[in-house]
């Protein structure tokens, strides 16, 4: 099946769109998952 042009850039545009959402939710739970890991680490 071949794929036209339009097609694929709804695809990619698709993709880029999950990858910002992605990041921005992991820029947001990295520091708190690291905070909480040193909360724990600094009471033992």
């Amino acid at each position: 099946v071949k794929a036209n042009k339009s097609n694929v850039r709804f695809v990619i545009r698709r993709l880029v769109r999950v990858f910002q959402v992605v990041s921005i939710v992991a820029a947001v739970n990295v520091p708190i998952y690291i905070m909480l890991l040193f909360a724990d680490w600094i009471d033992k």
